[in-house]
């Protein structure tokens, strides 16, 4: 695991390639993210798919300090 340090409302974006068991993009499906809070909780994440790099984009905006997951 790696850790980083980001700023609140400092935009941090996920990218993650959605790939079926023969590498092959997986294209048009509706896919969900969360972020655990650091005061317990979660929040979720808007994710879209990005075709022309072939991976779906997840951003969040942190409120608050502390860790999140």
């Amino acid at each position: 695991m790696v850790l980083e340090t980001y700023w609140i409302s400092k935009t941090v974006v996920v990218d993650w390639p959605l790939r079926n068991p023969s590498g092959t993009f997986v294209s048009g499906v509706t896919v969900t993210g969360a972020v655990a809070l650091p005061g317990g909780g979660s929040a979720a994440m808007t994710v879209s798919e990005v075709t022309a790099s072939q991976l779906y984009r997840a951003p969040y905006d942190p409120t608050a300090a502390g860790t999140h997951g």
